[in-house]
């Protein structure tokens, strides 16, 4: 049996006070809030990649990427 964990992300893409309105979503800064639900354990993280690392240091596993069929 697999096990299963199960985690709440939350995302935010900040912005200037007042906005510079970059036409490209990736020059504004974001945060990821993730809470495992099981533990509650969470975190605050910049990107994907640091919240993907953050979760599979909690599930002791790589996570699989996905295979093209």
């Amino acid at each position: 049996m697999n096990n299963y964990s199960s985690y709440l992300v939350r995302h935010w893409l900040l912005t200037e006070d007042p906005p510079t309105n970059a036409p490209n979503q990736k020059d504004r800064a974001q945060v990821f809030d993730i809470e495992h639900v099981q533990s509650g354990r969470r975190t605050r993280v910049k990107d994907l990649s640091e919240a993907r690392t953050w979760i599979e240091s909690l599930t002791g596993e790589k996570a699989k990427a996905n295979e093209a069929k």
